[in-house]
């Protein structure tokens, strides 16, 4: 007997899945050469050909790109949800190809800047839109690869500018990052629109064809239709001043505070600090390797461990492998900054490895993993409030870090600076070993009731169905908030003769005013025409006050190739395609 649970999310793999996802993905790689620019600055200084930079407007040009995304991080969720996850994404490209271009060929300092701001406005819209779109558009069964992606494509986006700005001046390589999203241009406009968001706006045709495109012809897209419309069609997202209110609510509140530390304790530990000023750190440091060198090392460190992290989240889980690179990567820093502070002879080659070795455990698990949970824990009824608020706060601790490093580093020193950036790492471990929660394997519906006070036990809308030649048994477990039960199965029978079918579905109460309704239903063909459905239903009191009702019903199903059982509240039976119910 084989067994295998249902779920919104749970459909088949297809080529035009993972091809829509990699696209989307890819959106990170605008993010990492964003960062990964930076590199070109020491060539930029150099280069008084057009005008001079001075070691103030270099911090600008490093942190302001984290003003304009503190801004626009609070804007790009509205807009989301008001033009559409894809069709923003594609204005995020043009924004951003002309935004490099603009830097490479500009005669103007002041441009510089207008070329910054404009790239860190597309990248604000890419960070919201691009983990839960593939949250959304990825099967339960490969969302945990498909989430670490995004990191994968920022870490290259990082590699690229690195090795554009070691070999290349530093116009030809503002230049040459355009390419990047006026390439994306022509794959994302074959990317359908998300089917979550089409379900909260109530176009469900369109929905339907999203999913069409997604599952392929093997998926069942009207029972993930029926799922998502069931869960979503009542909490739509149009409006900030609703998602406002849901977020006060404990369940939703809980999460998008969660994932908020984990990115800010990030931030603070100085991961974007040592990615962007790492020629300036290894200069300082007295590596006796070329600094840009050693920056190109740190950019394929962190992608070579990125691409690792998406074959370890599905097996060994997001919880511990966060556990240990943050571990780790607190540890390699402390361990840089007291040798960088001692200045001991001939262990100037301990930073660089301790740093190669943070950058490794980053890739492997601090990177990728705060990404993954931003699209799998932010409820939905605040997807797009909770993910602005995440990386408003993420942006500001960018800043914050970002502008002030070359400040606190000339102020105290290297070796005082990154230790104490150690320590603020190592508190996100605590935080992760407290408070997260294992999001392997489990569907968005029952990651948004994590943080419920309901009984984190039972999942909705997750049917198990067990099966061998002539028996298939169903386990629907529901809301157990209400006492009613609310339940569409779509039931085939697989050969015209005759069909067996078990189902089994129960609702627990949490509370003393609710009640607990267990139903189980046997189906057995009797001739190839006719059916017979025995319902024996409980009912049992959890208040002194109420009573215990027992009923037994039988029920004679006439049709063998399709019923659907709908029950609410005690329980009442409709037929849905040309079925006779005799009671």
């Amino acid at each position: 007997m084989s067994v295998k649970t249902i779920r919104a999310g749970d459909y088949p793999v297809t080529i035009k899945q993972i091809f829509f996802l990699l696209t989307v993905s890819s959106g990170f790689l605008l993010f990492g050469s964003m960062n990964g620019w930076t590199a070109v600055l020491p060539g930029l200084q150099k280069d008084h050909t057009h005008f001079t930079i001075t070691e103030d407007e270099v911090a600008w040009l490093v942190s302001i790109t984290s003003v304009v995304m503190i801004v626009f991080s609070l804007v790009a969720g509205a807009l989301t949800e008001w033009l559409g996850p894809r069709r923003l994404l594609l204005l995020t490209l043009l924004l951003d190809a002309g935004s490099w271009l603009l830097i490479a060929f500009t005669p103007y300092k002041s441009l510089l800047y207008v070329g910054r701001v404009g790239m860190a406005v597309a990248v604000s819209f890419v960070v919201i839109l691009v983990q839960p779109m593939i949250a959304e558009m990825s099967s339960t069964e490969i969302r945990g690869r498909a989430s670490t992606i995004p990191e994968i494509n920022g870490a290259l986006g990082v590699l690229v500018a690195f090795l554009l700005a070691t070999f290349t001046p530093w116009y030809l390589a503002t230049a040459l990052c355009s390419i990047i999203p006026i390439t994306l241009l022509i794959p994302t406009f074959f990317v359908p629109e998300s089917p979550y968001w089409l379900v909260r706006r109530g176009r469900l045709d369109e929905a339907r064809t999203s999913l069409s495109t997604l599952m392929g012809p093997e998926g069942d897209v009207e029972l993930e239709l029926s799922i998502l419309t069931r869960t979503y069609s009542n909490n739509t997202q149009t409006s900030y001043s609703t998602q406002f209110v849901e977020l006060r609510k404990g369940r939703n509140l809980k999460p998008v505070l969660l994932v908020l530390s984990l990115f800010v304790l990030r931030e603070l530990g100085g991961r974007s600090a040592l990615f962007m000023y790492s020629v300036y750190i290894f200069q300082q440091a007295g590596v006796n390797l070329d600094p840009f060198v050693c920056t190109v090392l740190v950019g394929v460190s962190r992608l070579v461990f990125t691409c690792m992290s998406a074959f370890s989240l599905d097996r060994l889980g997001r919880r511990p492998v966060l556990l240990v690179t943050t571990g780790v990567c607190g540890v390699c820093q402390i361990i840089a900054g007291v040798f960088l502070y001692l200045e001991i002879t001939g262990a100037s080659w301990v930073p660089l490895v301790a740093l190669l070795v943070y950058m490794g455990s980053y890739g492997l698990g601090l990177g990728p993993i705060p990404w993954v949970l931003l699209g799998e824990m932010v409820p939905t009824p605040v997807r797009s409030l909770g993910a602005s608020i995440i990386n408003f706060s993420n942006y500001v601790a960018l800043f914050t870090i970002s502008y002030a490093f070359l400040k606190i580093m000339s102020a105290v020193g290297l070796g005082i600076t990154v230790t104490v950036l150690g320590l603020i790492t190592s508190s996100a471990g605590v935080v992760a070993w407290l408070w997260v929660p294992e999001t392997r394997g489990a569907s968005l519906q029952q990651l948004e009731r994590t943080f419920s006070s309901i009984n984190k036990k039972d999942h909705l809308h997750t049917v198990t169905v067990h099966e061998n030649d002539k028996k298939t048994s169903i386990t629907l477990s529901n809301n157990t908030s209400q006492t009613s039960l609310n339940t569409t199965s779509h039931l085939a029978s697989k050969t015209p003769s005759q069909s067996s079918l078990n189902t089994t579905s129960h609702l627990t109460s949490k509370t003393p005013s609710q009640s607990s309704l267990n139903t189980t239903s046997h189906l057995t063909s009797k001739t190839p025409s006719q059916s017979s459905l025995n319902t024996t239903s409980h009912l049992t009191s959890k208040t002194t006050s109420q009573s215990s009702l027992n009923t037994t019903s039988h029920l004679t199903l006439d049709n063998t190739s399709h019923s659907s059982l709908n029950t609410t509240s005690i329980l009442s039976s409709k037929s849905t395609s040309q079925s006779s119910f005799t009671n």
